[in-house]
């Protein structure tokens, strides 16, 4: 629950990993409160020093966000989005959750041939 809670990440992964907690998959819960909800991208760019937001930990905050019907913090998953650094990832998490806008971006941008060729 204090991971959840606390908004400093720095100050979160350090009683994390002092309970031998700090693996990335126990930042699911606080990444989507913290950040998803909140709209606190500090918090996710200390995250990103430590870990990367992978396509797993990614899909399973997308998972809460299509559970939870949290309509209200769309800009702040399409950001959250925006960090993945693996295309198909991004563009499987933006169909999933019916950001068009951000499927089009993507395909009509510059990594779009790659995701036609590797998509369809």
């Amino acid at each position: 629950m204090f991971l959840r809670e606390h908004k400093n990440f720095l100050e979160s992964y350090v009683v994390a990993d002092s309970y031998e907690l700090s693996i990335p998959s126990c930042w699911v819960d606080p990444l989507y409160h913290i950040v998803v909800l909140n709209g606190n991208f500090n918090y996710l760019q200390q995250y990103e020093s430590y870990f990367h937001l992978t396509p797993s930990i990614a899909t399973e905050i997308a998972a809460i966000f299509r559970k939870e019907k949290n309509l209200e913090s769309s800009g702040n998953m399409k950001n959250l989005i925006g960090h993945i650094r693996d295309l198909k990832t991004k563009l499987k998490l933006a169909r999933d959750l019916n950001f068009t806008d951000m499927e089009v971006q993507l395909l009509d941008g510059t990594p779009g041939a790659f995701l036609r060729d590797q998509v369809f």
